[in-house]
């Protein structure tokens, strides 16, 4: 298209923000717009004071930028690959949220343009001046959340860059990707690190995403005959491969959530979800509802040791109540000082009032005189230090 202008982002609604390409007959406009199940999410964009600054070399819209790596490979990655195969030497125009810098740009993103071949010099970003685009390109996402599945074509193309960059890793017959290695309130299990302790003894591989290159996460993906997620982002780095014949199981933390099935079920032999949870603890936003984004999972053991029992592997010959009954509670306290800190602006006693519901349903009442302890400052919450089950 030719002589678009390219607004800076002036407001952000949850993931998207409004600004990006004016597209002609805007509201009549879908494959070049930002959408979910196939409908348009995006606004039009608000114009920028003053003069657009001019780029007369061919550019490609590469989206917007966004520090969740689930949702920037799920949502906004997905036209790159396209791109970088019809446009191999254009520049790649991305916008940052609204009053965001370069220092907002995380690692990941950089690691996600290197895997479809696009390079750092071929980057630019929209942060505070309109541009207008003399020759803008774009092209459709190739799969949509929640429901869109990949086309047999865009999966051929993943294929052929799979072979590219090659594989390096030996094969293994189960990985776990766990979330235990991530802080205290990014939507965790308790006793998680403790789990992963048991299955290493099995023989079962272990990979926590947050330690490893991207390149090396995928690479695991292709190598393992069954793929068994926490769920969480990482199950989006699966889509940055395509067909591999494995397994695919799910662990949920949010009951009933099917993260991703139409779009990985073509890329492998079979996906399952198992209802790992019986119910989780959060506490209250400003507004009222449950910040269930930083909840903290508690494990239902008779359908975690079933899901593996089915895999052929049996934790009962390696597990420990005692030791797992610790690592909750530390994973739980640990998780009440993050969610009670002065700067979260949590309602204290509503929360805590849901908190005696939830910890009264789960078999954890034992542990509200601590989290109240917690909550109102009577036990420091730079004493409560987050430990990991060391085997």
């Amino acid at each position: 298209l030719s002589d678009i202008r390219v607004e800076p982002a002036r407001d952000q609604h949850m993931v998207f923000a409004r600004g990006g390409p004016v597209w002609p007959d805007f509201d009549a406009q879908t494959s070049v717009r930002q959408c979910r199940a196939g409908k348009p999410v995006d606004r039009l964009p608000d114009t920028a004071p003053g003069d657009p600054v001019i780029l007369d070399q061919p550019c490609v819209w590469g989206g917007q930028v966004f520090r969740h790596f689930g949702h920037f490979v799920a949502e906004f990655a997905t036209r790159l690959l396209h791109s970088k195969v019809k446009r191999p030497h254009d520049l790649y125009l991305f916008q940052l949220p609204p009053g965001q810098e370069l220092s907002y740009v995380p690692d990941f993103f950089w690691h996600v343009l290197a895997w479809y071949g696009i390079a750092r010099d071929q980057v630019r970003f929209v942060t505070d001046r309109p541009y207008l685009v003399r020759e803008l390109w774009v092209a459709p996402q190739a799969e949509q959340l929640p429901d869109i599945a990949p086309s047999a074509a865009y999966l051929d193309l993943l294929d052929d860059l799979g072979r590219l960059h090659g594989s390096a890793v030996a094969p293994s017959q189960v990985t776990y990707v766990s979330r235990s290695e991530l802080h205290a309130g990014h939507g965790r299990q308790a006793g998680e690190g403790y789990l992963d302790s048991c299955l290493q003894k099995l023989g079962i591989h272990i990979l926590h995403p947050e330690r490893e290159t991207l390149h090396r996460q995928i690479q695991v993906y292709a190598s393992a005959s069954t793929l068994v997620f926490s769920e969480g982002s990482a199950l989006h780095g699966r889509q940055l491969i395509g067909r591999v014949p494995q397994k695919i199981q799910v662990f949920n933390r949010r009951k009933g959530k099917r993260t991703a099935q139409d779009i990985l079920a073509p890329r492998c032999q079979s996906i399952g979800y198992t209802e790992a949870v019986t119910g989780e603890l959060c506490v209250l936003m400003e507004d009222g509802r449950p910040r269930s984004q930083s909840g903290l999972g508690i494990f239902d053991l008779d359908a975690v040791f079933a899901a593996f029992r089915a895999l052929g592997y049996d934790l009962s010959t390696v597990w420990s109540q005692t030791d797992y009954e610790q690592a909750l509670e530390a994973d739980l306290l640990a998780w009440a000082a993050f969610s009670f800190r002065p700067e979260r602006n949590a309602p204290t006693d509503a929360s805590l009032a849901l908190l005696r519901e939830q910890t009264a349903s789960l078999g954890l009442q034992t542990f509200m005189q601590r989290i109240e302890r917690i909550a109102t400052g009577q036990i420091s919450q730079n004493s409560v230090r987050q430990t990991r089950y060391q085997g």
